[in-house]
Order: structure tokens, then C-alpha cells, then sequence
């Protein structure tokens, strides 16, 4: 297993990556996108870790006419 002394100098888009689609923003939110590469000692194993973070408007039409007891259907 190759030791990585600095993970800032790592090419993240030499790995697995998807493409993350939020279907109900209203305008293109902001994201930020953070790594980690967590080590587990006893296993000698290593995870990325990535994390998303986004900040927007989201829109979602709810129809609560029969509160409580409404269903929502998917589309």
C-alpha cells in the first residue's frame, strides 16, 4: 500500500467519482467539496472520505389537503 504523507496533493480525479444531481434547487446552489482520507490502524486500510455541502433554494410542492392523513406520490 503507497503511504501518503500530504492528501492536499493527491489527484482526486484519479478515483471514483460521481456526478450528485439535486432535482428540486431553484437556481444552481453553491457547493463545496471536502476530502479526507481516514487510515484505520488495526485493518492497515484506507477510505476517501467526500463530502458535499450545498447552499441554495429548494422547492417542493406539498399537497397536505387531507392532513394528517395525506400521501405524497412520487413522480
Amino acid at each position: 500500500m503507497k503511504s501518503v504523507q500530504n492528501p492536499e496533493a493527491i489527484n482526486w480525479d484519479q478515483y471514483w467519482n460521481p456526478k450528485l444531481y439535486v432535482d428540486n434547487t431553484v437556481d444552481d446552489p453553491q457547493q463545496t467539496v471536502a476530502h479526507t482520507v481516514v487510515y484505520d490502524i488495526n485493518s492497515w486500510e484506507a477510505y476517501v472520505v467526500e463530502r458535499h455541502r450545498l447552499k441554495g433554494t429548494f422547492l417542493e410542492n406539498l399537497e397536505l389537503f387531507h392532513f394528517p392523513f395525506d400521501t405524497q406520490v412520487k413522480m
